[in-house]
């Protein structure tokens, strides 16, 4: 494994994430999230400590399965894709089939889905820049 190669995709990672999850969750969601009495958290260094220990997850798991996709940005957004089907779609069916509260709107689980995935695709293809072969002349 290329730890150097690693250690730079989580930083990056970790930081797009970041700044991904501030813009949707806490711009665009924001008024929706105001609505729901369950979403009452004000902290911000446990969404950034979250989001960096799922950049470091992901970047690690590309750090050891780059070379099973396509090269270059096309395998990063492969990688990305396939990753958050695996973990947004079950977690998020899981949420909306089990949670009975009634001031929990179903649609909120569906737009994470959504913008799971293309937090990842985001995720992957800035992996993929990271850990993309040199081109020998």
């Amino acid at each position: 494994m290329k730890w150097g190669k690693w250690l730079t995709a989580w930083i990056l990672v970790g930081i797009i994430f970041s700044i991904y999850d501030y813009l949707i969750h806490g711009t665009l969601m924001a008024k929706t999230y105001e609505t729901v009495v369950i979403f009452t958290t004000t902290n911000i260094i446990f969404p950034i400590l979250v989001d960096f220990l799922q950049a470091l997850l992901f970047t690690l798991l590309y750090a050891v399965t780059w070379k099973s996709f396509r090269s270059g940005l096309e395998g990063g957004v492969q990688f990305g894709l396939l990753t958050s089907l695996l973990v947004f779609v079950p977690s998020n069916l899981f949420i909306i089939l089990y949670t009975k509260h009634p001031e929990f709107p179903v649609a909120i689980p569906r737009w994470w889905i959504l913008f799971g995935i293309i937090q990842y695709v985001i995720g992957g293809a800035i992996a993929a820049l990271v850990f993309r072969e040199k081109e020998s002349s």
